[in-house]
């Protein structure tokens, strides 16, 4: 069971390499608000939501994001960072996998989501991509790389409740069927939900990209699309803004 006692404050910052995007949800028990949107391969200053249009800010892979928000007893902040390229295809489907790279995001000044940076070593041995004036004549030089992943798709997930307690996650498909379930009890610390395997890179249908072929219509078929949150009994559901085919990337923290 959860205890709620009244509301609490989070502050959501990230700054540094982000290449492309920052979205921050709000979930109540029965209301899903979009807070912030914030692209870099957008050319719109709106993004579509669930049928609705919601403002998009420009960025241009480095981002200063610092925000405070006061979360209600019963709310849940939700995180993303995200790889796209709505130029290409707004229809919010899983694209080939290009680019994508981000610095420690923090909620509350500890690291909510961590790093996916090569520079850092963060994925050691996994593909990497190299713009066509950036790869390196000589494998030991070092040139500013990116790793290789889906476009049009959440790679992180952090969800931060304004209280510690028992939740049951189910984690649906494009159609709503539940393809992976996760109890647990949420404490002040952060912890990584692993829903396959230990990769952190590994794809919804439980393999780890290697630069070959893979199942790609099966990853498509069982990537997460919308999130149930059972809390107390009762349930919320949450539309993620694009698929998310990266099932070891979730977080989880109470304040």
């Amino acid at each position: 069971m959860t205890t709620l006692y009244g509301d609490k404050n989070v502050t959501v910052s990230i700054r540094g390499d982000l290449d492309d995007d920052l979205f921050v949800l709000r979930s109540r028990p029965d209301t899903v608000t979009f807070s912030d949107c914030l692209q870099m391969h957008n050319p719109k200053d709106y993004f579509y939501y669930a049928s609705e249009t919601v403002p998009s800010r420009h960025i241009y892979g480095l981002i200063e994001f610092d925000k405070t928000y006061r979360l209600k007893a019963d709310e849940v902040l939700l995180v993303m960072t995200a790889n796209e390229r709505e130029e290409i295809n707004p229809a919010k489907a899983l694209l080939a996998r290009t680019h994508f790279k981000s610095v420690d995001l923090k909620a509350n000044g500890k690291v909510l989501i961590p790093s996916l940076m090569p520079e850092y070593h963060d994925v050691p041995d996994y593909p990497l991509w190299f713009g066509p004036d950036e790869k390196p004549i000589v494998p030991q030089k070092k040139r500013y790389n990116y790793y290789k992943l889906w476009e049009n798709a959440v790679v992180n997930l952090g969800l931060v409740f304004a209280h510690e307690g028992d939740v049951t996650f189910y984690f649906t498909d494009h159609k709503g069927t539940i393809r992976f379930q996760k109890s647990l009890r949420v404490t002040k610390a952060v912890q990584n939900i692993k829903l396959l395997g230990n990769h952190p890179l590994t794809e919804a249908d439980g393999t780890v990209y290697d630069g070959f072929v893979t199942d790609d219509k099966r990853i498509r078929k069982r990537a997460i699309w919308g999130i149930i949150i059972e809390m107390n009994g009762n349930r919320r559901f949450i539309k993620l803004p694009y698929p998310m085919p990266y099932v070891n990337r979730i977080f989880v923290k109470g304040v």
